[in-house]
């Protein structure tokens, strides 16, 4: 079987950004002494070379230098597990500099359960309490071989004049996007004015 690159699967209809998902964790204690695993799936996307790291360190040395690369976190949080369990991003401890740069989505929709995309909303909402700057996906994280099969209903919809590689990462980068659960769905929508991923300005 030949694997074609990313660039020579891209069509006119059909654009391709090469991605990798990786888990990223940290053990903490607390005063207890006992250790608690706080981790979670990102997916980092428009990458080259891009290794598998388990660390935020190793993960932003091996990808904060590349201007065009764009990460979202996967599943904020699973239903099940606690406050200090694994899937859980504690955003308010963990948000640094080069997270603020490269992370401009987070999946609120992922899959079919209502409930558990709920949860994924309440760590959106922590997340921008933190001061990250993130628009919601929805996506079919469908792990195998036929994915078009099986993908599921939820888009996550970007807001560009073309649809081209470079409008793309223009419109994610500044969360000109939204995401829907309901299949193909059109929205139009302003604020005095100003679309989404525009900062509005204090009036009265």
């Amino acid at each position: 079987r030949v694997y074609l690159s990313a660039e020579e699967t891209q069509t006119d209809n059909f654009i391709v950004f090469p991605g990798t998902e990786c888990e990223v964790e940290e053990k903490e204690t607390d005063r207890h002494g006992k250790v608690h695993k706080n981790a979670g799936e990102v997916v980092t996307f428009n990458t080259h070379g891009y290794a598998s790291v388990k660390k935020w360190d190793e993960y932003f040395s091996n990808t904060y230098k590349n201007p065009c690369a764009i990460a979202s976190f996967a599943h904020p949080q699973i239903s099940g597990w606690s406050v200090k369990g694994i899937w859980n991003f504690s955003f308010n401890r963990k948000a640094r500099p080069e997270m603020f740069e490269m992370f401009r989505l987070i999946e609120v929709g992922n899959g079919g359960d209502r409930a558990q995309n709920l949860i994924h909303e309440r760590a959106y909402s922590l997340a921008l309490d933190c001061g990250l700057k993130l628009s919601p996906a929805s996506t079919s994280d469908w792990h195998g071989p036929n994915w078009g099969a099986k993908s599921l209903r939820g888009k996550t919809v970007i807001l560009a004049p073309q649809k081209s590689k470079e409008y793309f990462i223009d419109a994610i980068r500044n969360n000109r996007v939204y995401a829907t659960e309901s299949g193909n769905v059109k929205l139009f929508y302003s604020v005095n004015g100003y679309i989404c991923g525009e900062s509005l300005p204090l009036c009265s």
